[in-house]
């Protein structure tokens, strides 16, 4: 069992010498009161000199403490800065939570930018959102063939909710090199990726 005192005093000390894993559990340690007092500000402190040096873990949590207003005031601003800094070192879920939370304050396009890096990178889950903000014209004006164009692209990877939306909207798609074909009168579009969706 782990003797969450001993491990505690271990971080602390590993902070000192500013370890940026150690900083983000003592960071961890005060926001949740274990093994010492809670102490909120102590928490944003100890996050933030972790997400300083660089630590994906503390960028991330920075990102969403802001995001939500625990530990500190919520700051969207500060959320942004945070989740961009870790969308430039790869993170695709901060990429999604970007996305996300530029839908929650109605900027669309933003969005499917973010939206789409994701998706470039294999993203199932924003490939879908895709097809679903186009399909139902989230923010946007409706437009079926681009959604047609996502929920394929998830299809062709055997995602089964997109097979779904693609009978819905009588369109086949492409598995396994074979033709699926969603229902009996199919609509054939010709989407040019290139045309559609510039990245």
């Amino acid at each position: 069992m782990i003797n969450e005192l001993e491990a505690f005093e271990w971080f602390r000390k590993a902070a000192d010498k500013n370890d940026n894993v150690a900083l983000k559990n003592v960071a961890r340690y005060y926001r949740f009161g274990i093994a010492t007092d809670k102490d909120e500000r102590k928490a944003l402190e100890y996050y933030t000199k972790s997400a300083n040096q660089g630590y994906i873990d503390a960028i991330i949590e920075l990102a969403n403490l802001y995001r939500r207003g625990y530990c500190t005031e919520k700051n969207i601003d500060e959320s942004i800065k945070w989740y961009e800094i870790a969308i430039s070192k790869g993170h695709i879920e901060s990429m999604l939570n970007l996305a996300e939370l530029y839908t929650e304050l109605g900027d669309t396009q933003k969005a499917i930018h973010y939206y789409k890096k994701a998706a470039e990178s294999g993203n199932e889950s924003a490939i879908l959102k895709l097809g679903q903000i186009y399909e139902e014209g989230i923010g946007i004006p409706k437009e079926h063939n681009t959604a047609v164009f996502w929920y394929r692209k998830a299809a062709a990877n055997g995602n089964e909710d997109a097979k779904k939306k693609l009978k819905q909207l009588g369109s086949n798609w492409i598995e396994d090199g074979k033709v699926e074909d969603g229902s009996d009168e199919s609509e054939n579009y010709d989407i040019d990726d290139s045309d559609l969706l510039p990245f």
